[in-house]
């Protein structure tokens, strides 16, 4: 999958990928940038965050539909990275319901206590 992050260096990166069926837009895909994709790529699907999607021109979304290229939204997480795998999230939330007190949650999953808080209410 060819991921665009940003339009430096973007022609060179088309043209090392010029093969690729799917692209990847983490910034917003404007008309200019998709024509330039479509015409050095032979992309059939193009990803994008959910957010961004609800941005996107209706009529743009319209002329890609009708060239038979798919539009998807992806979820992407924003912000930094989480430290605790999510199996760890979820037994903490599990270990809760139980009826387990914060304080022997963290001790048991050697997590800190107020990351037990943090994700036990909801986060």
């Amino acid at each position: 999958m060819l991921e665009i992050k940003n339009r430096r260096g973007l022609v060179e990166l088309l043209k090392k990928n010029s093969g690729e069926t799917k692209a990847f837009f983490k910034i917003k895909p404007t008309v200019p940038l998709v024509t330039l994709v479509l015409s050095h790529t032979q992309a059939e699907e193009i990803y994008c965050s959910q957010k961004t999607l609800s941005t996107l021109n209706a009529r743009m979304l319209e002329a890609l539909e009708k060239t038979g290229v798919e539009v998807k939204a992806v979820e992407t997480r924003m912000g930094r990275p989480r430290t605790h795998a999510e199996e760890t999230i979820k037994q903490a939330k599990e270990l809760r319901a139980q009826g387990k007190k914060p304080e022997e949650i963290a001790k048991q999953l050697a997590i800190p206590l107020r990351t037990v808080y943090y994700y036990v209410n909801g986060k």
